[in-house]
């Protein structure tokens, strides 16, 4: 019996293959990020075994496939929480809203990545006074090495 039919897939064989591992689960992530995101679902998106997404993905990006999947929810919910007002939405449902479920974990990622609570930025007067932003700018708060890291994915 053949290796590829005993996992129901061909392993990529090129290195631009393996690149392509890692574009797909960036996309994977950037269009699921709301939801659960399993590594069983990121290698049925990719064709590749759960090794390899993740050893391909750091490789290409610089950055785990967690860390990037954090990234993507915590802008997600920067963008949410600067573009609402704080009489009708409420940083548990932005959280959630943004693949949160934890969220003493959420208010400490996004407070170390940002450099206010998420309750803070959603008081904030630039959250409700209509003005919108295309990407989250924490007037160089941000944790440096993670920004760079993330950057390379853009």
């Amino acid at each position: 019996m053949e290796v590829a039919s005993v996992a129901g897939r061909l392993p990529p064989q090129e290195d631009g293959a393996y690149g392509d591992v890692a574009s797909l689960a960036k996309v994977f992530i950037d269009a699921h990020f709301r939801g659960t995101v399993h590594m069983i679902d990121l290698c049925g998106a990719t064709g590749a075994g759960v090794r390899t997404v993740q050893r391909r993905f750091r490789q290409r990006f610089g950055v785990t496939v967690s860390s990037y999947l954090k990234t993507v929810r915590l802008d997600a919910a920067y963008r949410d929480l600067i573009t609402s007002h704080p009489s009708r939405d409420t940083v548990t449902a932005i959280a959630l809203r943004n693949g949160w479920r934890h969220f003493g974990r959420f208010s400490c990622e996004f407070r170390e990545r940002f450099g206010q609570l998420p309750r803070v930025t959603l008081r904030s007067e630039r959250s409700w006074s209509g003005l919108r932003t295309a990407t989250p700018s924490c007037s160089g708060r941000v944790n440096q090495k993670d920004k760079s890291k993330v950057e390379k994915l853009s």
